[in-house]
């Protein structure tokens, strides 16, 4: 079964590194990419063949579930394949890029935020006391948080669920 899951995975990234040649796409970050640490060896050889470099950020504390990535065009940030490895702050909640372009260094971060209210309050106190995320990074992300959950929270007709989102202004 592992194997299964392994070529689902490969076959879902190879769809993605189609899809951003195709639209041109130079930077890609991923959440929730819910792969384990083997997949790096399988998923920088793919990058690599698109073009890409990959840093792979691999969940530690929630059995490989979860996990960022940032994946970057190697054309565009002259970028070797030695820059492809496991990377990940926060138990793989925090993957960052350090690039060159135009003859600047720049920092791509992508970041995934607990959906729990609990431990979304503790990623960002643990994220704000890091200083993890360098000053002029651009930081992409899936943050589990919106501004007013009345405008940006859709529930199932007949649901009566509630937003958690005591911990939008950390």
């Amino acid at each position: 079964a592992a194997s299964d899951v392994y070529k689902r995975q490969n076959q879902k990234m190879g769809g993605l590194l189609r899809w951003a040649n195709e639209i041109q796409l130079d930077i890609l970050c991923i959440q929730e990419h819910n792969a384990p640490r083997e997949r790096l060896a399988a998923w920088s050889v793919m990058a690599w063949r698109a073009g890409f470099s990959i840093k792979l950020g691999v969940a530690t504390r929630t059995g490989g579930r979860g996990g960022t990535a940032v994946l970057a065009r190697r054309s565009t940030f002259d970028l070797s394949r030695d820059e492809s490895r496991l990377h990940g702050e926060m138990s793989g909640g925090v993957t960052k890029m350090k690039v060159k372009w135009q003859g600047h260094g720049m920092n791509f971060v992508s970041i995934y935020v607990p959906v729990h209210p609990a431990k979304r309050e503790e990623f960002f106190i643990k994220l704000k006391r890091s200083n993890i995320i360098p000053k002029k990074s651009i930081v992409m992300g899936d943050f589990n948080c919106v501004e007013n959950p009345l405008l940006d929270v859709k529930h199932a007709e007949g649901a009566d669920s509630v937003y958690a989102n005591a911990h939008a202004p950390l």
